[in-house]
């Protein structure tokens, strides 16, 4: 109890001498089969630059208000978003070399550049930064730091406990699968391991018929005259039975056969 008190003065102290957003950046980079790009090097352009090796394709970064621009570099492809923090919060930017799925052009989307090498990560022969001279400087960074690895402990904590509930949940109850053999998605007919709705037997089959993969956006035009709240129902249901898998690209997500 003792503990928590301490803890709580200490936190109220640094919320009234340091006013500063702690927003959390986070996604994944993926290629343009959509799956998670191994040992991405992951650059966010703060003062100073943020940059981490994405080991499993997911990166994370704490930063305060501003507008600032995501860059993940794979062999010479680079892929960039830009990003407007005006609050703390979560904030998801997945980064994806992705061939455009409407015309299926197999060109570099915009915003992936190509021809860029991949940035040298040799830290130990950067200069160390010159601590400041100012006393109650440094204390303020000190003090900062400490609240920044309070927030970060903070947040895996609850990410450990939500995965855990979700394993739990995920043992008790069996999610609807999709069986879909390469031939029947071309043909467009797939057969389903439990009944679903019409509607929705009706969406499972365009994406399939769409190669698997499809942008939301096309996928209301081909279900014309659906209006978009029920596509985004329809999705919704399929993707808590464990049918499709949703992946955020700018403000639209690209749909994907599960």
């Amino acid at each position: 109890m003792k503990a928590r008190v301490a803890l709580l003065g200490f936190l109220t102290l640094v919320g009234l001498s340091l006013p500063v957003l702690a927003a959390h950046v986070y996604g994944t980079v993926y290629d343009s089969s959509l799956n998670p790009v191994l040992k991405a090097v992951v650059t966010l352009n703060t003062t100073p630059e943020q940059r981490q090796v994405a080991l499993n394709g997911s990166y994370e970064f704490f930063v305060p208000a501003g507008e600032y621009r995501v860059q993940a570099m794979v062999g010479n492809v680079s892929a960039s978003e830009n990003l407007n923090v005006n609050a703390d919060g979560e904030f998801r930017v997945d980064l994806i070399a992705l061939e455009d799925v409407a015309t299926g052009d197999a060109s570099v989307l915009p915003g992936l550049l190509e021809g860029s090498p991949v940035p040298s990560l040799d830290l130990e022969s950067a200069p160390a930064p010159n601590p400041p001279s100012n006393p109650v400087l440094w204390l303020v960074l000190l003090i900062a730091l400490a609240v920044a690895g309070i927030v970060y402990v903070t947040r895996s904590v609850r990410s450990r406990r939500s995965a855990a509930k979700a394993k739990t949940a995920a043992a008790r109850v069996q999610p609807l699968r999709v069986a879909a053999s390469p031939a029947a998605v071309s043909s467009g007919q797939l057969s389903f391991s439990k009944p679903v709705s019409a509607d929705q037997r009706k969406m499972l089959d365009v994406i399939g018929s769409m190669d698997g993969r499809v942008s939301q956006k096309e996928l209301r035009k081909a279900l014309a005259p659906w209006s978009e709240a029920k596509v985004s129902m329809e999705l919704t249901e399929l993707e808590d039975g464990g049918l499709i898998r949703k992946i955020k690209k700018g403000r639209g997500n690209i749909i994907r056969l599960a």
